[in-house]
């Protein structure tokens, strides 16, 4: 249903993904933060989205399917340097946005993840550069899944059933033309989707052993992403937001 109020075309690309009518009322919404520019930017949209439902007495009175408080989720992937540094930048942008904030850390070898992936040349031989590309592209995907296992799973703990992730415009795109080199069907070049549910498994999770193993409640979770029709070309507010946040301005 279009919308008759402001609400929806003050932040229109934020609130979209709940407006569908796909997703249930989120009481609280969970916010995928990495500190970078696009989950701050996406933080404090979503904070002055909630602010303006509240101070606006029509809005605050309609049944909305718009959320009520933020999850700040920031995952600690236990494979950078400067992950001590993100998660203080995540732990700052969560509280200039009044958002409720959780720390979760990988912990590679732990059931149910597999054990620390790590990049092995050896040692006095160049690297070719596709089997590193190779490499570190299969590092990402076990990390991407470890980080939404942990997401997924401090969702279920704090009765959370919408995580929105900062994915934009120019992911979109990145993921189409990924997708078209590896042969993708037509269903996968469609992209990623506004709003979708979990699912039962991500990857070649098969059981419950596997770490990306979600079960029947990943039919009762969801993933939006409120920021997908925005180009880069905006995201110049939200490098500015994100400077912003990390010096106190």
């Amino acid at each position: 249903m279009p919308p008759s109020h402001g609400l929806a075309v003050h932040n229109r690309s934020v609130t979209r993904p709940f407006l569908m009518g796909a997703v249930q009322i989120p009481v609280q919404t969970a916010v995928a933060s990495s500190a970078g520019p696009d989950s701050t930017c996406l933080l404090f949209l979503l904070h002055r989205m909630i602010d303006l439902k509240n101070k606006n007495k029509e809005l605050a009175g309609a049944d909305l399917p718009l959320p009520d408080s933020i999850l700040s989720l920031h995952v600690d992937h236990n494979l950078q340097s400067d992950a001590e540094k993100m998660t203080r930048a995540a732990r700052a942008a969560a509280s200039r946005y009044k958002s409720k904030h959780a720390e979760l850390r990988v912990r590679w070898g732990e059931p149910p993840f597999p054990p620390r992936p790590l990049l092995h040349p050896r040692a006095g031989e160049d690297e070719g550069e596709d089997e590193g590309e190779g490499e570190s592209s299969a590092i990402e995907s076990v990390a991407r899944i470890a980080r939404y296992r942990l997401l997924f799973d401090a969702m279920v703990r704090r009765g959370a059933h919408v995580l929105a992730t900062g994915h934009h415009a120019d992911d979109q795109v990145e993921t189409v033309l990924m997708r078209l080199g590896s042969g993708s069907s037509v269903l996968g070049l469609g992209g990623m989707r506004a709003a979708r549910r979990f699912g039962m498994a991500l990857g070649k999770g098969e059981s419950e052993r596997d770490y990306g193993w979600f079960g029947r409640e990943g039919l009762n979770r969801w993933i939006v992403r409120p920021l997908l029709e925005v180009p880069k070309v905006s995201r110049c507010v939200s490098a500015f937001l994100f400077l912003f946040s990390s010096f106190g301005g």
